[in-house]
């Protein structure tokens, strides 16, 4: 198992050198990958009983059997979306699914389960809390378990339906004649030279007509319903059946007992409190942002912040120490926690290589950024990469799977969401407050709400009433105006399929780390916020601080439930 492990770590470092192109690391990888071999469980090895010191000691070799598995599926992931020859993606397919196996054999495993359950045993009161968030997020990976058909029926349906989704292209043969624009005009839009003019952005900008672009929005929101219908049907069959095998009545009702929001009442609850008329269409929001002033961006060098972050991020406790022009060692006082390299590229975004678990593995990421920030979009796309890449550095469980996982799914990503308005506001101060923005955001958010009201429905179960019986008057309740076309609305977003009935979690989580910023403003507060939301050096439960971050007199309850908060936002 070590000296899977090591090869594995190796093979990672030759990426990491300037000298990779010439010994072919992905080839190198696949070989290593195929003779990979999981040991096998001994049954008589875990025999689990109430005594502490054995349930920690069978917790930490499950950990040591399973770490090896997720550092090769991380690098699968990387790989992957490297650009590779042909053979070379078949290899890489071959080993993803190989390990999947590993994984799924052992999750599958009966002293697991026994396992688990003696560590969330009412008698086992005593045992750290992170021993007992791993069983609870042990019990989530057993859940999530598919036999290979169904896996590969997910995966494919899956796919197709977001390769579908992200074809930009609006169908002009659909739409009337008189709707038709000239796209072999050289006119220039708000979006730039660049901008696709095959695309439903480009001609609901340049479309005077309005009847012309609410035919055009809905005839595209609709593309692809004919031609995916049957992989929809296929996913909700799969996915109730899961739900049914495990006792619920719906994957809806599956899915929300490990989020703080546990049933469609309190996601109902919140959603229909963030629902607010925005009276502006989808199909006029273009023209809408367009007479609003532009936004005059000061054109940032991210070499230069990169270089400055511990003096331009004063409230992050972390310090980052530069060794060359494209790497960062990461650290927390005198501790190390790992590396972060750098890379210029078309667009920001963060790779985690190599989760950083305690006591086994340092962290490795790779921050790849656009080298001049020139417009909102970049500047959002940098303060995002760059928060999820500090809060990669921040986990302190010397459980993997508890670094990449929360007690409450619905809350994993409300770290990264805070630190991502704070570097944003530290590195560009008042851009939040430019009309543009504020419009985009307002529209951003309604349009959210009232997709994951549909995923909400589409989840609920053949046998089970919708949550919104009249879908329809809910985007009126959202922009104003009605779109009858109801039977089009799960074929128009990919997160119908990528996240399913917890679509609602970007909102919750934005909302909550929006009240964050209400309460915490001040820059002494800040450094409280990252270091009791982010950093949590003693895992403290989510709910023991929430009311101190949100500050509100109400909530400093013994009784406090994280629900509680749905009024406050």
């Amino acid at each position: 198992m070590q000296k899977s492990i090591f090869l594995i770590t190796l093979i990672f470092s030759l990426v990491l050198s300037k000298f990779a192109s010439a010994v072919q690391p992905a080839e190198l990888f696949v070989e290593q990958c195929f003779l990979y071999a999981a040991k096998p469980w001994k049954t008589s090895e875990f025999r689990p009983n109430n005594d502490t010191q054995n349930l920690l000691q069978l917790a930490y070799q499950l950990e040591a059997q399973t770490l090896g598995l997720h550092n090769i599926n991380r690098l699968l992931k990387y790989y992957r979306r490297q650009p590779q020859s042909p053979e070379i993606e078949e290899k890489l397919l071959q080993c993803q699914i190989k390990i999947a196996d590993h994984y799924g054999r052992l999750v599958k495993h009966d002293s697991l389960k026994r396992l688990t359950a003696r560590l969330l045993s009412p008698q086992n009161k005593k045992l750290e809390h992170s021993a007992k968030l791993y069983a609870k997020n042990m019990n989530k990976e057993i859940d999530a378990q598919l036999n290979r058909r169904e896996k590969s029926i997910l995966h494919i349906d899956e796919t197709l339906i977001k390769q579908a989704l992200s074809q930009k292209n609006l169908a002009i043969t659909t739409l009337d004649s008189r709707c038709k624009l000239n796209t072999s005009a050289s006119t220039e839009t708000q979006q730039g030279n660049n901008t696709n003019k095959n695309g439903i952005a480009w001609y609901l900008m340049q479309q005077t007509d309005r009847p012309c672009r609410v035919a055009a929005w809905k005839s595209y929101q609709g593309r692809a319903k004919q031609k995916l219908s049957r992989s929809m049907e296929r996913i909700l069959q799969i996915r109730e059946t899961q739900a049914n095998t495990l006792g619920f009545n719906s994957y809806t009702d599956f899915t929300l007992q490990y989020q703080s929001l546990s049933n469609t009442d309190l996601v109902k609850r919140f959603l229909d409190s963030q629902t607010t008329k925005l009276d502006v269409a989808p199909w006029d929001i273009g023209i809408r942002l367009a007479q609003l002033p532009k936004i005059k961006i000061q054109h940032q060098n991210t070499q230069t912040i990169l270089t400055n972050l511990s003096s331009r991020l004063p409230a992050i406790s972390l310090r980052f120490e530069q060794t060359t022009t494209n790497r960062l060692k990461v650290w927390h006082n005198h501790r190390y926690l790992g590396e972060l390299l750098l890379r210029p590229a078309q667009k920001s975004h963060f790779e985690n290589i190599r989760q950083l678990v305690i006591g086994q593995q340092f962290g490795l990421g790779q921050l790849s950024y656009k080298a001049t920030l020139n417009t909102y979009r970049d500047i959002s796309a940098f303060s995002r990469a760059l928060a999820i890449a500090i809060v990669s550095f921040t986990k302190n469980s010397s459980f993997y799977i508890n670094n990449v996982s929360n007690e409450y799914e619905d809350l994993a990503a409300l770290g990264e969401i805070w630190l991502t308005q704070y570097i944003q506001s530290q590195l560009f101060p008042a851009l939040d407050l430019h009309p543009r923005v504020k419009l985009k955001n307002r529209y951003q958010k309604q349009l959210n709400v009232f997709r994951a009201k549909v995923a909400l429905n589409q989840y609920v179960g053949s046998n089970s009433k919708s949550v919104y019986p009249d879908i329809a008057q809910e985007f009126n309740n959202g922009f104003g105006y009605y779109w009858h076309q109801s039977n089009d609305y799960p074929f128009s977003f990919k997160g119908i399929v990528t996240q399913g009935p917890t679509y609602y979690k970007k909102v919750w989580q934005q909302a909550i780390a929006e009240r964050i910023n209400q309460s915490m403003h001040a820059p002494k507060m800040q450094k409280f916020v990252f270091d009791t939301l982010v950093l949590n050096l003693n895992q403290i439960p989510i709910e023991k601080r929430l009311p101190a971050l949100l500050d509100i007199e109400s909530l400093q309850d013994q009784n406090f439930k994280i629900q509680d908060v749905i009024d406050h936002l």
